[in-house]
């Protein structure tokens, strides 16, 4: 009978390969410890190999430091130290933080120390803080007193958030402190007003008028033409001004003067109360 038979080469090479090996992850930090100031940032370097995949961070203790989802540190006040975590794919590696004590403090800026304003006026101006330079966006109350309690019967206070309102009641030359306490630190910034007698100034209220040069005696335009017969008074058209008060019933006499341009102009010049 005929009969088959197979035979194995025993020598040839009976291993099958799946391509190369993947390459082990690794992770590491930059720096096996940093060190930053309370309320500052830091990014942490981190060198990844072998995975594309996210990697994720945690801190210790946040109350120390906080991290982010790009490794971006920031202290809080707190002084101490937390160690912050990166891992994937299951690695790990780890980067201490110290927190320590910030030479810094914060600073109340305004946009000008001195102020000068008529008896009966109204200032407003605004304050904002600044930490390292840098304008805070912290939530900051802010609170506003006179350097003396006395001149509280001269004055009075607001603040509104940022902005800290001052009406006068009396010529007077005055402090205004603006404190508030940031990131557990004190701070205030003094404003001098200086408040003035008011003076007398006559506004017009009618549509086209515009005064050319404010105060007491003044001149007035209107592009529309004086009649001969306004040469004399028109109280309605006018009202005279001593800072917050106006005495609409006080006559005013003016004269009205034409000059030639190209639109018919006329003025009321030196214009003068009458009583």
């Amino acid at each position: 009978e005929d009969s088959s038979s197979v035979t194995t080469d025993s020598s040839a090479d009976s291993s099958i390969d799946f391509g190369a090996e993947e390459s082990p992850v690794s992770i590491r930090f930059g720096q096996g410890q940093v060190s930053v100031n309370q309320y500052e940032t830091v990014a942490l370097a981190l060198t990844v190999k072998g995975t594309n995949k996210a990697v994720a961070y945690t801190s210790s203790d946040e109350t120390v430091a906080t991290v982010d989802a790009n490794g971006v540190v920031t202290a809080k006040d707190k002084v101490g130290s937390a160690t912050v975590t990166a891992t994937v794919d299951g690695t790990s590696a780890t980067c201490i933080v110290n927190v320590v004590k910030s030479p810094y403090a914060p600073e109340i800026v305004v946009g000008q120390r001195e102020y000068t304003i008529e008896d009966g006026d109204v200032l407003k101006f605004s304050v904002e803080t600044e930490w390292n330079k840098s304008v805070l966006s912290d939530e900051i109350t802010y609170t506003a007193t006179f350097a003396e309690a006395s001149l509280s019967a001269k004055a009075s206070l607001a603040v509104s958030g940022n902005e800290i309102t001052v009406t006068s009641a009396g010529v007077e030359a005055f402090d205004v402190i603006v404190s508030a306490t940031v990131r557990g630190i004190y701070t205030s910034k003094s404003v001098s007003v200086n408040v003035v007698e008011a003076q007398l100034k006559i506004q017009p209220t009618s549509a086209g008028f515009m005064p050319t040069v404010g105060g007491f005696k003044t001149s007035i335009a209107t592009t529309t033409e004086i009649a001969s017969d306004y040469a004399n008074s028109r109280a309605l058209d006018f009202v005279v001004a001593k800072g917050s008060q106006t005495f609409e019933s006080v006559a005013i006499d003016w004269t009205a003067t034409k000059r030639r341009s190209r639109t018919a102009v006329s003025s009321v010049k030196n214009a003068v109360l009458s009583s």
